[in-house]
């Protein structure tokens, strides 16, 4: 029988918002199309690369039966094209029997441990299970709010509804941008960024963002208004300035 492992954050992931944009579906529908593929890899392929040797991406798209899956996957790093076929990064670590049987060999420690318990032991242990149960919820809920996420930026927004698509793709390559130049932003840098964002309007944002990284620059500049190096931009948040342009 197949077997995957299914992150329960993966909706929120910035690779997920990256293909559903370039594919134009709902998350939802990218999660169903992603799990689909990683059991079909999982149940024909031993080790992420056997059955998919000769395998065009075409032929990948006919059996997702979706246009430019293949190239959407590739482009997030969930796939690689090569001259011969295709290749799944990671197999190993997270779909391969070896991964199926390191989470079961953990479970099975697991209740060794609790079954192996005096009564003092396995009271004290229950007594902690509220604590630990509150720790988890809250470091869970921490990590799923990154400044990159789309929680974060609802959050920061104060809105309830939904958020285009395309907006957030932009925003988290925006901050993979700055990860990347080695400046990464603070929590306190983004919430300023991302409210400038919704002053100029989730079109002249993305403009924004996809003309600022283009350019290199360490802050969200408008293309044709004041910014670096002779170009024209317009300011989003005084500390995303280009080093140099502006005082702190």
């Amino acid at each position: 029988m197949a077997w995957i492992k299914m992150r329960s954050d993966l909706y929120e992931n910035p690779h997920v918002i990256r293909l559903a944009v370039q594919l134009s579906i709902p998350r939802s529908h990218v999660l169903g199309l992603v799990c689909r593929f990683w059991a079909w890899a999982d149940t024909y392929t031993p080790d992420g690369t056997e059955c998919l040797q000769g395998l065009h991406p075409d032929d990948l798209d006919r059996i997702m039966e979706h246009p430019e899956f293949a190239a959407a996957m590739e482009s997030v790093g969930w796939l690689i094209v090569t001259e011969t076929g295709i290749e799944i990064p990671d197999f190993d670590l997270h779909m391969s029997q070896s991964a199926k049987r390191r989470a079961l060999t953990a479970r099975r420690v697991s209740l060794h441990r609790a079954q192996s318990a005096t009564p003092e032991r396995y009271a004290s242990v229950t007594a902690a299970l509220p604590e630990k149960i509150r720790e988890e919820k809250k470091q869970n809920k921490q990590n799923n709010k990154g400044i990159e996420s789309g929680d974060f930026v609802a959050e920061v927004l104060g809105i309830t509804g939904p958020i285009p698509d395309t907006f957030l793709a932009a925003w988290a390559d925006w901050v993979k941008h700055r990860k990347e130049i080695r400046h990464p932003m603070t929590e306190l840098a983004a919430k300023k960024a991302i409210k400038k964002c919704k002053e100029f309007g989730y079109d002249t944002a993305i403009k924004a963002i996809e003309f600022s990284i283009a350019s290199g620059y360490r802050g969200i500049f408008e293309p044709g208004g004041r910014g670096a190096q002779g170009v024209q931009g317009t300011r989003l948040g005084r500390c995303e300035a280009p080093e140099g342009k502006y005082p702190d």
